[in-house]
């Protein structure tokens, strides 16, 4: 009784799988392995050698701040910058607009103006959305001291 069961078992299995494998998760005799490589995403790993802070220091006099940040792409695929949120009017930045290709570098200019005659400390981030992982954010700081009149 028991070898039969098995049998009617081993029948069903074979008439419902239809000897052969539709979707590449089983394999079976005569079918060839996936292509895993078309399943691997690639993608674009943006690295700042010089860090992701830059502080202007002291400054004396009111007048635009800029600071280049070199990044490079460390990825396998070309890294497009979508956009670069700021949070304040007096924040500005420039990046790219074409793909930066894998081993590439590039620059992403941030410019600070500092609208009031005023002294005091400023500290200014900026979010850069791309299609690398992770999305990164960018700090400008320092200090004004003016000879307030």
């Amino acid at each position: 009784m028991r070898k039969s069961f098995l049998i009617f078992l081993q029948v069903i299995l074979l008439c419902r799988c239809g000897g052969h494998s539709s979707d590449n998760r089983i394999l079976v005799a005569n079918d060839t392995v996936p292509n895993t490589t078309d399943s691997i995403k690639q993608r674009a790993l943006i690295v700042f050698p010089d860090g992701l802070y830059h502080d202007f220091g002291v400054q004396k006099e009111l007048t635009l701040l800029t600071h280049d940040f070199i990044f490079e792409n460390h990825g396998d695929a070309p890294l497009v910058i979508d956009n670069i949120e700021t949070y304040c009017s007096c924040t500005k930045a420039k990046y790219p607009r074409h793909p930066v290709m894998p081993g590439d570098s590039d620059t992403i200019s941030i410019t600070y103006e500092h609208g009031v005659y005023k002294s005091g400390t400023f500290s200014k981030s900026c979010i850069i959305h791309s299609n690398a992982e992770y999305e990164l954010k960018l700090t400008v700081a320092g200090e004004f001291e003016l000879n307030e009149q």
